[in-house]
């Protein structure tokens, strides 16, 4: 009968305690803790020997030898001297606990330990084997942090909270185990570590850490480093330069400049007016220097660059010309997708959620299938390969076709492929540069003394805290990898360390090196040549997708793949393994290059020459007009119109329209030499009037095809297998959550698909969805029947503001998550309405952010990086 009342008891002091083993120290603590110790265990002693049911009994009364005639309370003492003969550590001299004992106990965190009796093969024994409740059972989830009330703790009076750390691993799970006490203020953080060592090295857990804070706790003094200092710098001279051009464009609008004199001369200074194309080396220095510091300043010009930032392209009236717009949403919509996924699953990485299993399978969210469009934030990346590819190749085409002689092989070598990419690199990098050292230098202190920012999650993430995948000692040491682009072949794990998610733009970069010779080849070779090539490119990323997954043994996903194994770092991150989207982006430019030329013409030569004199029809969405202005260098050709704003339509005005310039212009015909205009035929060309109207273009149309309903049958069926192919990548991966444990969906072996499956998915996942991406695409800016609603709801001119934001979006909402999580003292509890807040509340504050490092810093580098590239005469002028 004492057994049954007293071994209950001990279960729980087991499990309330088992973090309480008292170790060797020397000075007060020891004292204390063992007062604590023995306060936890007389809690639950003297609540069984205070039972009077219990002391009444007969039995209980004669294995403690109670006398008949003795007091309650001398039996009592007895109950209490017998259990500590059974080994805890009470007696019936032991005190009572006081109450700032017990608030310690109530705050810290408590593992919820299991006790499960294995037999021992040597002895034959049944020995306890003690497991966190989350890894016992049926269905372990990865949940090991327990850290009680911190802000209570460090409330309360003579109190301090230590947050003890390590990791666990777990089959392929690579775990992180914290663990909140409430310890008196006596103690050193060794003393506490020596306390709770007993519990790590039974559940097994490396890289063991404590660190101990009070509410008096300074926040850790700045260290003042000397890339603090030099970013402090930047900071105040980009401050500076938004300020002298803020303060001269509204003097300029204020105070508008004297009228120009016909010779170029303002009236006061008599000064010629540089246009960008001038050459300097005709002025002198004094004037050089003061021209160079007002073009820096007017970049920097916040009314300049907000005006540029509120300015929408009109949408293209000429229904023969593609309608390109339709990439503004997609570009917005693929960020925010993006930011979705990152949202849910960054927490499995980091801050743990304290209710994983509802995520996680064998259960959770993953093995629904609505849910499904979480994790296919992924394809949201592969949507951005296809995006550079279409409009880089797109982009390299027209200039070709505007300066044939970049395609010579002293062209190529020494102006397009090195231009193309150091416009590109420019592009990218200036920003991504600020932003990178920024995240090494005064990201951290944002929120220093947070309680989780300063954790430092072993084992999962590697030392830094839980801001360590924006700062941390490898990315100071490697960050020039990152502006190098090939920071995800690092052979670290983690790449550089710096801003772990751009992986992408270093893939992004290094396809991108493939584009001058694929359209070299295209131009030189044959359209038929470039094709082949670029299949066979597309065939050997397919292949090495197949043999590396096959031989990896990995599980091909990446939401379970974050949370153990080599997947991410030796298939996900790897560009020859992501090109497929990127070389479908490709061949899309070149296939709607293609069709539009088939598209019937409108055009007005053919109605008033005869036969002998017109000539082949030409499309209102060939002519592009060839000027000085549109011919600056790669900035326009290249980097605007990856941002979305370099796809410009040609209005359907007159020649003599077309042919402004600030010297002799021409048309440049797709695919053909640009042919000069005559000042008589532009006299001519200027009394036509280009119109085109919905039922000209529908006879047009009808008059192309003998079977005008089997094209609308067509294009609609090939939307829905469009559609069908991308739904199918995204949802199709619920059936491999389905497992019977978390366990079993982490291993090839157990996991619901077979290793053929595991193989096959994403060997051809990334491909299929840009396929599909690509003729929906495709199908839009052609304007086929059925895809009005897509170019109505993502051509909008709403969507051109926010998408010259995205790739900022990209760079800096890893920082704004981080913020958000890390300054956190709990756990993350999930629910799907906090998933929904989250991720509006997130996106709005990643989209300020965006905006405001647009305005500052991307779009005047943009400016400066324009005007450079201008100069050194990157790109040239189109030669006749």
């Amino acid at each position: 009968m004492l057994q049954s009342r007293v071994m209950p008891g001990l279960l729980v002091f087991l499990g309330l305690s088992a973090a309480a083993a008292v170790g060797t120290a020397s000075a007060q603590c020891p004292a204390i803790l063992e007062s604590l110790e023995s306060c936890t265990a007389g809690i639950v002693s003297n609540s069984a020997c205070s039972s009077e049911t219990l002391l009444r009994n007969a039995t209980v009364r004669a294995l403690l030898n109670c006398s008949p005639s003795g007091s309650w309370a001398d039996c009592q003492n007895r109950c209490l001297d017998q259990l500590g003969q059974l080994g805890l550590p009470v007696n019936h001299s032991s005190p009572t606990c006081t109450v700032r004992e017990q608030l310690m106990a109530q705050y810290s965190g408590h593992p919820e330990l299991i006790v499960d009796f294995k037999e021992d093969p040597h002895t034959g024994l049944k020995k306890p084997l003690i497991l966190p409740s989350g890894l016992a059972g049926d269905s372990p989830s990865p949940f090991l942090s327990y850290l009680g009330d911190y802000q209570r703790c460090i409330m309360g009076t003579g109190m301090q909270y230590c947050l003890a750390e390590g990791s666990l691993k777990q089959g392929p799970l690579a775990l992180i185990g914290m663990l909140g006490l409430c310890r008196p203020l006596e103690c050193t953080e060794a003393e506490v570590a020596e306390q709770v060592k007993p519990l790590a090295q039974t559940l097994h857990l490396s890289d063991f850490t404590v660190h101990c804070r009070t509410l008096g706790s300074a926040a850790p003094a700045l260290s003042w480093t000397a890339g603090q200092q030099l970013m402090l710098v930047v900071l105040a001279a980009v401050l500076s330069l938004l300020v002298l051009g803020s303060a001269r464009a509204l003097r300029k609008t204020w105070h508008p400049p004297p009228a120009t004199t016909p010779t170029g001369t303002d009236n006061p200074g008599g000064q010629q007016a540089l246009g960008p194309g001038d050459g300097l080396h005709d002025v002198s220095a004094g004037r050089r220097l003061r021209l160079g510091a007002l073009t820096l300043m007017e970049a920097f010009s916040l009314p300049k660059n907000l005006a540029s930032f509120l300015r929408t392209r009109p949408q293209d009236k000429d229904p023969l010309a593609p309608a390109l717009g339709v990439l503004d949403g997609l570009r917005v919509l693929s960020t925010l997708w993006v930011v979705l996924g990152h949202v849910v699953i960054w927490p499995l990485l980091s801050v743990q959620y304290e209710n994983a299993g509802l995520i996680l399978p064998p259960h959770g969210r993953l093995t629904e299938t609505w849910f499904q469009v979480v994790p296919g934030g992924y394809f949201a990346v592969d949507t951005f390969f296809w995006l550079s590819g279409f409009l880089g190749a797109r982009a390299l085409h027209s200039k070709v076709r505007r300066s044939p002689s970049l395609l010579t092989a002293k062209g190529f070598c020494l102006q397009l492929y090195p231009g193309s990419i150091l416009a590109r690199w420019l592009r990218l990098s200036v920003a991504y540069a600020f932003l990178l050292a920024f995240s090494q230098t005064w990201y951290r202190e944002m929120g220093r003394g947070a309680l989780l920012w300063d954790a430092q999650f072993p084992g999962a993430t590697g030392t830094g805290g839980c801001a360590n995948s924006i700062d941390n000692d490898s990315c100071k040491k490697n960050w020039w990898i990152n502006l190098l682009y090939v920071n995800n072949l690092a052979p670290e794990s983690g790449g550089s360390g710096c801003l772990v998610h751009t992986w992408y733009l270093a893939c992004d970069m290094q396809l991108f090196l493939l584009v001058p010779i694929l359209v070299l080849l295209r131009e030189r070779a044959g359209k038929a040549t470039g094709w082949v090539v670029l299949m066979l490119l597309t065939l050997a990323s397919v292949v090495a997708n197949a043999w590396v997954t096959w031989n990896a043994n990995e599980v091909t996903d990446p939401v379970l793949g974050s949370l153990g194994g080599r997947f991410m770092q030796d298939i996900y991150e790897v560009s020859w393994m992501r090109a497929q989207p990127y070389l479908v982006g490709v061949g899309t430019a070149w296939l709607l290059e293609i069709l539009d030329q088939r598209r019937p013409s409108l055009g007005p030569q053919n109605e008033a020459a005869g036969p002998e004199t017109a000539g082949p029809p030409v499309l209102p969405s060939q002519l592009r007009p060839v000027s000085g202005r549109d011919s600056d260098g790669f900035k326009k050709d290249v980097a605007d119109e990856e941002q979305g704003g370099g796809v410009t339509q040609q209005s359907l005005s007159a020649p003599a329209q077309l042919a402004a310039g600030d010297q002799a212009a021409g048309v440049v015909v797709a695919g053909r030499t640009p042919l000069l205009i005559s000042q008589a035929e532009e006299e001519r060309s200027s009394s036509r009037t280009w119109s085109c109207s919905e039922s000209a273009l529908a006879r047009a149309w009808k008059a192309g095809s003998q079977n005008h309903s089997a094209y609308v049958a067509a294009a609609l069926l090939l939307q829905l297998l469009s559609f069908a192919a991308m739904c199918f990548v995204v949802f199709v991966p619920v059936t491999r959550y389905r497992c019977s444990s978390l366990l079993a969906c982490t291993s090839v072996e157990t996991a619901p698909w077979s290793k053929m499956a595991n193989v096959l998915y994403p060997t051809f996942c990334h491909l299929l969805w840009g396929l599909g991406l690509g003729c929906l695409m495709l199908l839009c800016f052609l304007r086929a029947p059925g895809t009005w609603w897509v170019n109505s709801l993502l051509g909008h001119t709403a969507w051109q503001p926010p998408m010259k934001l995205s790739y900022m979006a990209y760079l800096v909402h890893p920082l704004v998550l981080v913020f958000f999580y890390c300054v956190q003292d709990q756990s993350v509890h999930y629910q799907d309405v906090w998933l929904v807040l989250n991720f509006v509340a997130i996106s709005a504050f990643v989209f300020l952010a965006a905006f405001v490092l647009w305005i500052c810093v991307e779009q005047p580098c943009a400016n400066v990086t324009g005007r450079f590239l201008s100069a050194i005469g990157i790109g040239g002028r189109a030669n006749a």
